[in-house]
């Protein structure tokens, strides 16, 4: 195995798989490691499979800007890599006149934002569509590019066609530190042995603070984890009438628990947002699947328990740093 590289990537997730493919286009060595037996086995392998169409994200920021770039690259993405995808669009919907309020601020924001088709319907439209929404919907925001995709493949396709293209891939291998003299990155130390390198890149994820504190950058930022609790429902027993997304108005928690169909033919119910205190805790508990249960039940009254076939949780990445999104009361 070679030893001195261009570029390291650390973590591959979607994130870090999706870069070594880009960078597998020039002319560089390349080393994508991951510390567990195989790729994407991190909030990549647990999600909801939402492309956003950025309409939530504030005005100006790195995440409205590259939201609604990277809506845009998916389609051409998934005929490239062989991924499915599916341009569904998405609804957030309100049930009072303080959710419609929320719901012209999103408008005004998507708008601000460049997403194209964005639009407030009325309640009596959104139960045309859906006729399993509930009755009292009052109005809803519809964004046409919202989307669905399937992570789990995409982040195998990209690892996959990086390597193809020359990309060393290492499994069951760990960082560990930093090889590093004065303030420039020499390469990387793993449980594997070290690496060098000309430039490191962290897609690690739930850890991705601790790789930075490794090189002394910003030792005051922290990732939490936030767990969230998703089921999944029989496709036999129950469908909306057209595969789509579903919100509620979001809050300072989120987006919110959400009801959306799958490319896998079933319907994902969730996810819940708790802060937890290790990186490593996915337990399911009775008052979370509740919490996801009553969330669901908001939008599609008619979901029952007894759809439920399958039920996970996945750990999501939230940093200390000050987001001015959260004036506004979501993100």
């Amino acid at each position: 195995m070679r030893k001195n590289y261009d570029v390291i990537i650390i973590g591959a997730g979607i994130v870090g798989s999706m870069v070594a493919r880009f960078l597998s286009k020039y002319q560089l060595e390349i080393l994508l490691i991951e510390k567990e037996v195989d790729i994407g086995m991190g909030a990549s392998s647990a999600n909801s499979a939402i492309l956003h169409a950025g309409y939530d994200a504030l005005p100006g920021s790195n995440k409205a800007i590259t939201n609604v770039m990277a809506v845009e690259m998916w389609p051409e993405l998934s005929e490239e890599l062989g991924i499915d995808y599916s341009r569904c669009g998405d609804y957030v919907v309100a049930v009072d006149e303080a959710d419609v309020l929320v719901l012209e601020e999103l408008l005004e924001r998507g708008r601000q934002n460049g997403v194209p088709g964005i639009e407030i319907i009325s309640g009596e439209e959104m139960r045309q569509r859906e006729p399993l929404i509930r009755p009292d919907a009052v109005a809803a925001l519809w964004a046409p590019t919202g989307a669905i995709s399937d992570p789990f493949a995409a982040t195998v396709a990209a690892a996959e066609n990086a390597v193809m293209n020359g990309v060393h891939l290492m499994r069951n291998t760990a960082f560990e530190d930093f090889i590093i003299e004065g303030n420039r990155i020499l390469g990387v130390r793993t449980n594997q042995g070290d690496f060098l390198c000309r430039w490191a890149v962290n897609a690690a994820g739930l850890h991705a603070d601790e790789v930075m504190h490794k090189a002394g950058v910003r030792p005051e930022f922290v990732i939490r984890p936030r767990r969230g609790k998703y089921v999944i429902l029989d496709k036999a027993d129950f469908q909306l009438t057209r595969a789509t997304v579903l919100f509620p108005t979001p809050t300072e928690k989120g987006k919110g628990i959400l009801v959306a169909g799958t490319l896998h033919g079933n319907i994902i119910v969730g996810p819940n947002a708790n802060f937890v205190d290790s990186k490593e805790n996915k337990d399911i508990t009775r008052e979370g699947i509740q919490e996801i249960w009553e969330g669901g039940n908001k939008l599609v009254p008619a979901i029952q328990r007894k759809h439920i076939i399958a039920e996970f949780a996945v750990l999501r990445a939230t940093g200390n740093a000050p987001s001015p999104q959260s004036k506004s009361g979501f993100w």
